[in-house]
Parts: C-alpha cells; sequence; structure tokens
C-alpha cells in the first residue's frame, strides 16, 4: 500500500513557495487526478522548493562576497574605516533619503539577520524621536 505524503491544503502554499504564484489551474485539484499523481506533483515541487532555496542560498553568498569585497575597495580608496565604506556605499546607492535598512538589504541581496541592517541605519533617514 502507497503512503502519500501530499497535502491539499498545503499545496498552494508549496507551490507559491517553488515557483513563485499560486497553482491556478493546476491538476492537482482536479476530480479525476489521482492520488498517486497528486503525491507526484508534490514531491516535484518540494524537489524544486529545494533546489530554490539552495539558489537563494548561493545568491546570498555572493552578494555579501561582493558587498564586502566593494567595502574593502572603498577602504583602499581612501574611507576612513568600515562605517565610512558604508555610509559611502548607502550614498552610492541613492539610499540616504530611504527609512527602513531592510530594503536596502532586500535591494543589495543581503541578508537581514547578518548585522547590515544595523550598519545601514546611521546612515538613513531617521524618524525624529
Amino acid at each position: 500500500m502507497t503512503q502519500f505524503t501530499f497535502d491539499a491544503e498545503l499545496y498552494s502554499d508549496l507551490h507559491k513557495d517553488a515557483y513563485g504564484f499560486r497553482p491556478r489551474g493546476s491538476r492537482f485539484y482536479d476530480e479525476d487526478c489521482s492520488d498517486e499523481d497528486r503525491q507526484w506533483l508534490w514531491d516535484r515541487a518540494l524537489e524544486d522548493l529545494d533546489s530554490r532555496i539552495e539558489e537563494d542560498r548561493r545568491r546570498e553568498e555572493e552578494a555579501v562576497r561582493s558587498f564586502e569585497a566593494s567595502l574593502v575597495r572603498a577602504q583602499e580608496m581612501g574611507a576612513a574605516d568600515r562605517a565610512t565604506a558604508i555610509r559611502w556605499a548607502v550614498q552610492a546607492g541613492g539610499y540616504e533619503q530611504e527609512w527602513d535598512a531592510g530594503y536596502i538589504c532586500y535591494c543589495l541581496g543581503l541578508p537581514y539577520h547578518k548585522g547590515y541592517e544595523e550598519e545601514f541605519l546611521p546612515h538613513i533617514r531617521q524618524e525624529a524621536s
């Protein structure tokens, strides 16, 4: 007897995570779709999600390497320290009027959890206290 692991209630979310859009019109929801076919679709989506996660991880690592290299180059060109190099990067990107440091991370492909937001904060617009 075949053990099915798909979840019809979660398939739409899985599909969105794996492919970037909801599965409107997917045969997964057709009445004549067999459980074997649904399991196959579920398994493919899981595999594709794993690939997407790995690609996102590689892209983020490359963004960090590139950004860190740009900070080193800025210091070689005269930035007194890392904070100055960050300020130059913020200015070069036109982000100094930005309110949200997380948006800068998003634009540059940098992770939010590695302290970049905190490094950008002193160089962008701040709300009055």
